[in-house]
């Protein structure tokens, strides 16, 4: 499905003789239209936003004696599923949609990618047992993936290069903001009305998608130059020069890119220094943001306020935290293309290593101390890390990603990147509500890690990579307290993690050393 726009036979006059314009002579054109088309994609990243936070006001109802499916409430097991099962079905669907938005059409990919939302809807709407909502949590999960490779890579064809970031970034706000509206939401309206009013959202999104041009980048892709006018025109306004200027300079990169494709081959590609860089950047990036434990925040918001035993209501504290985090991407969106890359990444771990030290410090202290006087601290400390992790590395891994690769490798490293990242998260998310059931038997002591190690070696002008070593060894002891104190060697990390095994969730840990 197509927009087709109208247009003169001489606007494309001329355009060859202008093919040597040069970049810094270019005009920008106008970014209202671009701004519009922004808007209206990042619809379907909102309607994913929902189905991420739609389990954390959810779930504790589930668990509860007024389970809305069932006589029984769920367990911790059945809730654990419920919260990773999406990130199952988007692992699969990333290679897929690579496929399709290269081969078809990024609109149609589009598409394609809002449609599993429909019946996922429709089965919690009339879901009679945990079985339907696991069906429905994996077919949205279908979506979520293929939300996470068209919509970015969309919305930065279309961009010009001024507002380029601000308009990816964006994508992460109204994903955000999809959360965020999960959270109000599931807080004052009933678990049936709540599905009703998610399912709307798809449907909004596919009747204003129709009105959105297709990428003038594959259009020029496929030599389709005609219709890569009309797009630009649509999204640039009238500004002829401008259009010119894009058309000659897309024509140009198309062709310095299909001369790369002839002559490097994929595997030599694949094994160059730039690449493997770039990979080391991007799954950096994955480590760093999922590491940190941001999708069990999300998804079990409520149930960590409700541990923390804080005076604040869990539901007052989760919408605070969600709109922390939009407040964290308009941010990002705002210095993103005049701080930089490497400065956003830097401060925000900083801030979020902080934030991470106070919240586990507050739950060891909880096991042997009255701190009922500072209940506030897992408020204050959740609040700060969720808008320190929406600056940095929340709002800049798929910006990061797009940008790193080369044209020839982009489709493969970036599905490398994108399943990573949602294996990582389905790891979180599966396992955080088990972790505080973790016993230590014997002879072999286990644990639940998740953590942030923050690397400041610079790889790349502009960018920091993060990384934890993947190889590590653990070696456990315990002493007369019941406390379970580790310590994980790596190379050149050594990172010592105490733990408790009876608490009720280990997954909050003090860090201490290099």
């Amino acid at each position: 499905m197509s927009c087709e726009f109208k247009t003169n036979a001489d606007e494309l006059q001329g355009l060859d003789s202008k093919e040597n314009i040069k970049e810094d002579e270019a005009r920008s054109g106008s970014k209202f239209k671009q701004y519009l088309a922004a808007i209206i994609c990042s619809i379907l990243p909102f309607a994913q936003g929902t189905v991420v936070g739609w389990p954390s006001t959810t779930l504790p109802l589930l668990q509860s004696e007024d389970n809305p499916i069932g006589s029984t409430p769920m367990t911790e097991e059945d809730a654990s599923w419920i919260g990773s099962l999406i990130c199952i079905g988007a692992i699969l669907s990333v290679p897929v949609f690579s496929y399709l938005v290269n081969n078809q059409s990024r609109k149609m990919a589009g598409y394609i990618a809002a449609m599993p939302l429909i019946p996922s809807w429709l089965l919690v709407i009339f879901a009679n047992s945990k079985n339907m909502l696991n069906s429905a949590r994996f077919i949205a999960g279908l979506s979520c993936g293929g939300g996470t490779v068209v919509i970015p890579l969309f919305v930065a064809e279309i961009s010009e290069d001024s507002v380029r970031g601000a308009l990816s970034t964006l994508t992460v706000l109204f994903f955000n903001g999809g959360i965020l509206f999960a959270y109000c939401a599931g807080s004052y309206f009933r678990f049936h009305s709540l599905a009703c009013i998610c399912l709307t959202l798809v449907i909004l999104f596919i009747v204003c998608f129709y009105f959105v041009p297709e990428s003038p980048v594959f259009l020029m892709s496929r030599n389709r130059r005609n219709e890569a006018a009309r797009s630009l025109r649509w999204l640039r306004g009238d500004d002829q020069g401008a259009i010119s200027t894009e058309i000659a300079k897309l024509r140009r990169i198309s062709q310095e890119n299909r001369e790369r494709m002839e002559a490097m081959g994929l595997k030599e590609a694949l094994l160059s220094r730039a690449t493997i860089k770039g990979l080391t950047i991007g799954l950096g990036l994955c480590l760093n943001q999922q590491l940190s434990g941001l999708y069990a925040v999300l998804v079990y918001t409520v149930n960590i306020f409700q541990e923390s035993g804080s005076s604040v209501s869990p539901y007052v504290a989760t919408i605070l935290v969600g709109i922390l985090q939009i407040f964290g991407s308009y941010i990002a969106s705002l210095l993103v293309d005049r701080a930089g890359r490497r400065v956003l990444l830097v401060f925000s771990n900083l801030c979020m290593t902080t934030c991470l030290g106070c919240l586990g410090s507050y739950f060891y202290l909880k096991q042997s101390t009255d701190v009922s006087a500072y209940g506030w601290v897992p408020v204050v400390s959740l609040s700060t890390f969720i808008v320190a992790v929406s600056v940095g590395p929340g709002a800049l891994f798929f910006l990061i990603v797009s940008e790193v690769f080369s044209e020839r490798v982009r489709n493969i490293a970036t599905t490398l990147c994108v399943c990573s990242l949602w294996l990582l998260m389905f790891l979180v998310g599966k396992f955080f509500s088990g972790a505080g059931r973790l016993q230590v038997e014997k002879p072999k002591p286990a644990a639940f890690i998740t953590g942030k190690i923050m690397n400041g070696r610079e790889v790349s002008p502009g960018y920091q990579r993060h990384y934890t070593d993947s190889k590590l060894s653990t070696d456990f002891s315990r002493d007369d307290n019941g406390w379970e104190e580790g310590v994980v060697k790596g190379n050149s990390i050594h990172i010592e993690v105490t733990t408790c095994a009876d608490m009720s969730h280990v997954s909050y840990f003090v860090i201490r050393g290099t």
